[in-house]
């Protein structure tokens, strides 16, 4: 499965700041789903080690709610 997520790395005032943007296409299965968050989960785990200053979690997930609407 692919993951469609860039995240950048940038060194502001000598703090870490991580910018992070994903991309989760619509109408995945409940598998690729949940691939899709623990592949980010991994992802997010990697960069709290890193102990950022900020981290900025920005994409288009998809996310549905009939409350939305």
């Amino acid at each position: 499965m692919t993951i469609n997520t860039v995240t950048l790395q940038l060194s502001i005032s000598s703090k870490k700041v991580f910018f992070v943007c994903s991309y989760r296409r619509s109408g995945q299965t409940r598998p690729e789903y949940e691939g899709y968050c623990e592949k980010n989960n991994d992802m997010l785990e990697k960069i709290y080690s890193e102990d950022p200053f900020y981290t900025i979690l920005t994409g288009d997930f998809n996310a549905n709610n009939q409350k939305w609407y």
